[in-house]
């Protein structure tokens, strides 16, 4: 099955922004259009923030002893999501490559997991973010940058038997590596110098462009 996304903004009495899904699969063609809210917008706004990736490291932070004993392991969940990229052709940085990529791009995984004790029913809690990182400059002063500004993220919280805690957590960690890899995928085949110029049209205050390297 192959995916291909196209985002196409307009503009009218009420904001609104049209994305069409154009999905090929093996027995025909589906294409479905989708109305998004302002905050929904904001989101295709983020994504845009990954065009003309090379590819991203995977950094997870660091778990608790008692929660890596259930078999959730930081190694385990940087191996999940490392593979997860790769599968739809993302490159995975290794650190040495990332500390020498442009942007020194970063998914950063943190799941905070909190296992408790109730009359001796053990149950867990937890949150979890993702977040894209990479350089930025101000707009207003682009003599400041700030090497691991956050340009995307999502998250997820939850609670759950600690007998479910392992897989539970590793596939909500695949939902949110998944949304990453559909905003991903949509900004490598968006117009990118094309779509800043709609969302500054849409949107009531200025959006800052991309600053755009320079040939030397």
């Amino acid at each position: 099955m192959t995916t291909q996304f196209w985002c196409l903004f307009r503009k009218g009495g009420k904001m609104k922004k049209t994305v069409w899904v154009l999905t090929l699969l093996c027995c025909g063609t589906l294409v479905s259009d989708t109305t998004y809210t302002d905050s929904e917008a904001r989101r295709v706004l983020e994504s845009l923030t990954l065009s003309g990736l090379n590819g991203v490291y995977v950094e997870v932070i660091s778990i608790k002893p008692e929660v890596e004993k259930t078999g959730l392991t930081q190694i385990l969940i940087k191996t999940d999501v490392e593979l997860r990229l790769q599968k739809y052709g993302i490159k995975v940085l290794t650190h040495t490559e990332w500390g020498l990529e442009d942007g020194t791009p970063r998914l950063l995984i943190n799941p905070i997991v909190l296992i408790t004790d109730v009359n001796n029913l053990y149950a867990y809690a937890y949150s979890l973010t993702a977040k894209f990182q990479q350089t930025t400059w101000l707009g207003r002063n682009l003599k400041i940058c700030a090497s691991s500004a956050t340009t995307w993220q999502t998250g997820r919280v939850g609670i759950g038997p600690i007998a479910n805690l392992k897989t539970n957590i590793r596939k909500t960690i695949a939902d949110v590596v998944d949304e990453f890899i559909v905003d991903y995928l949509i900004a490598q085949d968006t117009n990118i110098d094309e779509q800043w110029e709609m969302l500054k049209e849409i949107y009531d205050y200025p959006i800052p462009i991309p600053m755009k390297k320079e040939s030397k």
